[in-house]
């Protein structure tokens, strides 16, 4: 019994001495396979021919292990095969099962799994053989037209789940510079250089994997980032205008490298931005605008596009879709959205009145709107009218004349806003007819307030020959300040002089008598023709002192 446990313990030993002595070799010959693609790699000075050596080095050591297969298992025993055989079945799980987006780790030479440092990624002569992921070469090599290419890799990057961008661009104007500047070309009729026609623009462009920018660290540190899509893959197509055999011009395909140094999937091709989410030119925004205009929710327009396309939208695209088709989406024409603004205004109540008229030119010359609230303030307070207009406040510089009258409390009360192209006769002429179109009680005005307007005074007369027209307290004593402050038109007076004349003049405006009146306008006379002046004087007396009974309190 004690010889038979000792056979079994010394079977035992030897079978573990064998199986590291197996896995000893064949670490040692890893290691020196790593050595030498190492050497093969560092020899190559492009991105392209790195990857072309891996390429070689991966099928040169397919074909030794397929040549050298039978002797291999006859030397291994069993057990050890099973459980080399075994740990290659898990290091093929674990590559195979990694992160459906961008790949954040790569497995080692020697068989273990490990991250590198964060936000790091290896670049081509890093990258093991077996890692490299190849995929079927574009199939047809020339073609006529630009846009026959551009069909043919669209079709080709669906058929290989695949995503392309351009990263280089050598348009015609370049290339045909650099033809003449050759030495075999100096001296030559440009009949005679094979320069490349205009009509073929561009000259070249250059294709690579989404994944195959540099790599460019921009953290910085603070913040671990999982997701990298810079992996320098060196997967390229080179798309470049030639000269056929046959004297015509086309697109050939050339210095192709069919290798991605990162998973290439159905499933990983599904979920990139580009398409996973909804295109601008898709079919299926008619339906989504319509879902929109419904007040769909984003649920709804999420099962539908998951429903009707194999995009595999989130959440999140489909709330930037929503936002991108309400700002950039169709918009009615300035025309169209004030009709229909002025349609709906109407259709809100019965008692909405507008009016539209159209000038001599033919533009929009005056737009007026009364709500029934306006009117209601009209047919209560119809006493007292103020009128304004601002000046050039929006882009097409059209001029808004607000009409305010004064309630129970003193306070003004809009009740009708016009849209004037110019503040000149016939504009408020019409403003004023929309006023007594849509009150009835215009009849009862018996004040009306403007600015210093003589276009809005005269007009305001013939239309409303009851009222009476007062100037804006405001704007007169504004006027005559500024008046007073141009010494350069009127004279230089001293700094005392004009501040008596300011308070002077505000003082004739709030007169409340005519002897109070002409006691201030006697004072500033005194003030204006200091020093032997007359020109101040003389404005004076004929702007404002023939229009005091309309710029004055005083009656």
């Amino acid at each position: 019994m004690a010889e038979q446990t000792l056979r079994e313990k010394d079977a035992r030993a030897a079978a573990s001495a064998g199986e590291a002595a197996i896995v000893r070799r064949s670490r040692e010959a890893e290691a020196t396979a790593a050595a030498a693609r190492r050497v093969i790699v560092e020899q190559a000075h492009t991105r392209y021919g790195k990857a072309a050596a891996l390429q070689r080095l991966r099928e040169r050591r397919a074909s030794e292990f397929c040549s050298g297969d039978d002797g291999m298992h006859a030397e291994e025993e069993g057990d050890g095969a099973d459980v080399e055989q075994g740990e290659e079945e898990e290091k093929s799980e674990e590559v195979c099962g990694e992160d459906e987006g961008v790949v954040a780790a790569e497995s080692k030479g020697d068989g273990g799994v490990s991250s590198p440092r964060q936000g790091q990624k290896r670049s081509v002569e890093e990258v093991d053989e077996d890692m490299l992921v190849t995929v079927p070469p574009f199939q047809q090599q020339q073609h006529k037209t630009w846009a026959a290419f551009g069909q043919g890799l669209k079709q080709y990057m669906t058929e290989t789940h695949q995503v392309l961008v351009v990263k280089e661009v050598i348009n015609v104007a370049r290339r045909n510079a650099t033809l003449k500047k050759q030495i075999q070309y100096q001296g030559v009729p440009e009949e005679e250089i094979p320069l490349v026609p205009s009509a073929m623009e561009p000259y070249q462009r250059k294709y690579i994997c989404t994944h195959g920018w540099p790599a460019r660290e921009r953290s910085s540190g603070m913040r671990k980032s999982h997701n990298l899509r810079r992996m320098e893959c060196p997967f390229q197509v080179l798309a470049q205008v030639t000269q056929m055999e046959d004297g015509w011009w086309g697109l050939v395909v050339k210095r192709e490298v069919y290798s991605h140094n990162h998973q290439v999937s159905p499933r990983i091709y599904q979920h990139y931005p580009g398409i996973r989410q909804v295109s601008q030119q898709s079919p299926l925004l008619s339906g989504v605008q319509l879902l929109m205009q419904a007040q769909a929710g984003a649920s709804s327009i999420y099962e539908y596009i998951r429903e009707s396309s194999d995009h595999h939208v989130t959440m999140k695209d489909v709330h930037n879709l929503v936002a991108r088709l309400r700002s950039s989406g169709a918009q009615l024409s300035d025309d169209d959205a004030v009709a229909e603004t002025i349609v709906n205004f109407n259709l809100e109540s019965s008692m909405n009145v507008s009016s539209v008229h159209q000038s001599a030119r033919g533009n929009t010359g005056v737009i007026s709107i009364t709500s029934g609230h306006m009117r209601s303030i009209v047919d209560s307070f119809p006493e007292v009218l103020q009128m304004d207009c601002t000046h050039k406040t929006n882009k097409y510089n059209y001029q808004l004349l607000a009409m305010v009258a004064m309630d129970q409390f003193g306070h003004g009360q809009p009740v009708q806003y016009s849209l004037l192209e110019t503040n000149a006769d016939w504009h408020m002429a019409k403003c004023l007819d929309h006023f007594k179109r849509a009150n009835e009680h215009w009849r009862f005005v018996r004040i009306v307030i403007v600015d210093k307007d003589m276009h809005e005074v005269e007009v305001v007369r013939q239309k409303l020959p009851e009222a009476r027209v007062l100037y804006c307290h405001f704007h007169v004593i504004m006027w005559l300040h500024e008046t007073i402050r141009k010494s350069t038109k009127y004279g230089a007076y001293p700094a005392d002089v004009l501040i008596q004349m300011k308070h002077t003049s505000t003082n004739m405006t709030y007169a409340r008598t005519e002897a109070d009146y002409e006691t201030h306008r006697a004072e500033f006379k005194n003030l204006s023709l200091r020093e032997g002046r007359q020109e101040l004087w003389d404005y004076f007396e004929k702007n404002w002192n023939a229009e005091k009974k309309i710029a004055c309190s005083a009656k």
